[in-house]
């Protein structure tokens, strides 16, 4: 069973491989908006592959995915003044915006890593001399 949240990628491959996924999908969002059927279709795909080659759990994706939409519906149902969607589908939301908000969780995940590595880079190297010494 994978674990629940993203796991460390393996390489920077890996992360270049998902990154042009991430790519896709947002592509797909904008150049398909006017098809939502299959923008929704595109979207869901590019998920479910996305959160294969990540090695993470549908537990996550759907939880991702199911709470980032609600936060978006109540951003445009219950306040004033705020964005609309062409074509809603439920709760005045898009079907293509769930798997949208779980690849960005993964999304999210790579991008710490990215930083997490180049920290590690740019973190001098502990010298003989910055070790205490320890008693006998």
């Amino acid at each position: 069973m994978p674990p629940l949240f993203p796991t460390q990628p393996m390489s920077r491959r890996a992360v270049a491989e998902r990154g042009i996924l991430y790519l896709s999908a947002f592509g797909a969002c904008v150049g398909l908006v006017e098809i939502p059927l299959v923008a929704t279709a595109v979207t869901t795909l590019l998920c479910m592959f996305v959160g294969a080659h990540a090695n993470v759990s549908v537990k996550f994706l759907l939880t991702t995915a199911a709470l980032m939409t609600l936060a978006e519906a109540l951003a445009v149902n219950v306040t004033v003044h705020t964005y609309r969607y062409a074509h809603p589908a439920a709760f005045g939301v898009p079907l293509w915006v769930p798997p949208l908000w779980a690849m960005i969780a993964v999304f999210l995940a790579d991008v710490r890593w990215v930083v997490d590595q180049l920290d590690y880079k740019r973190r001098p190297k502990a010298r003989d001399s910055d070790v205490p010494a320890t008693e006998p």
